[in-house]
């Protein structure tokens, strides 16, 4: 049962990030504009790094492989966009995604925490 729930666990973390990797893609210069708009330098550079983070991060999650090195992944582009995009706390939209992003941030420690076997 351990190994089921523990592979839930992982698809579930991986289809958040999954689901958002072909809008990103496919809305590349958009989503660099964005970026870029809040300040941050080197957006379409940035943009490429996240993309691939988060491939591998899913890719990993989801091979049940290198658990520490897919939640590293995930939590080097999860925190800086959680700090850049979803602090305006007023705004209800930003505070759900902020929070959501903080559920998401415990997963990944606690995934981080785990003794690994691979």
């Amino acid at each position: 049962m351990q190994r089921g729930l523990d592979f839930v666990a992982r698809l579930c973390l991986a289809l958040v990030f999954a689901q958002s990797i072909p809008g990103k893609i496919s809305g590349f210069d958009a989503t660099a504009a964005a970026i870029g708009a809040k300040g941050v330098p080197a957006a379409p550079w940035l943009l490429g790094a996240a993309i691939a983070l988060m491939a591998i991060g899913v890719l990993l999650l989801l091979l049940g492989r290198q658990l520490r090195w897919a939640a590293i992944c995930l939590l080097v582009f999860l925190i800086p966009t959680t700090l850049i995009f979803h602090l305006d706390l007023a705004q209800m939209g930003e505070r759900i995604a902020f929070f959501k992003n903080l559920a998401i941030v415990g997963g990944l420690l606690l995934l981080l925490s785990r003794p690994q076997s691979t």
